[in-house]
């Protein structure tokens, strides 16, 4: 093989290498759920766009893209069905959403949130269980 034909064995390396290097935007929706999205005058914020942020700092190719308003999570979970959306942040797994959509295991952050009740309430809530029979009453 000539010298001046060697270099055409990196094409595809080049290629590939060249491919990587354009930026590959990443569409998700913000649910108007705090701390996972939340308004900060214009712009918007919480520990969803602060996971995306800290994603684009570690690979500059990926830019994730929100629309400018809030959206339900029913419109979430169809987007990402119907492709009109590639990521859906801090979902909670459930058994419809696993048959539905690839869920990485790796948890996104963690909760210490809890249910509480008036200290003086004669009702003993210890499951959402017990807070649903409550029904009306409660």
């Amino acid at each position: 093989m000539s010298v001046r034909w060697r270099w055409i064995r990196f094409v595809p390396v080049l290629l590939l290498l060249l491919g990587r290097a354009q930026a590959f935007d990443v569409r998700v929706a913000a649910q108007d759920t705090p701390p996972k999205f939340l308004r900060e005058g214009d712009s918007l914020g919480g520990i969803c766009v602060e996971i995306m942020r800290a994603i684009e700092y570690v690979d500059p190719a990926l830019h994730f893209l929100t629309p400018g308003g809030f959206v339900s999570l029913a419109k979430i979970e169809s987007g990402l069905e119907s492709g009109a959306l590639d990521v859906g942040c801090a979902l909670a797994r459930t058994p419809k959403r696993a048959a539905r959509f690839e869920i990485i295991d790796i948890p996104l952050y963690h909760t210490f949130a809890r249910l509480a009740v008036r200290r003086d309430d004669s009702v003993e809530v210890r499951s959402f269980s017990d807070l649903r029979r409550l029904g009306d009453a409660g």
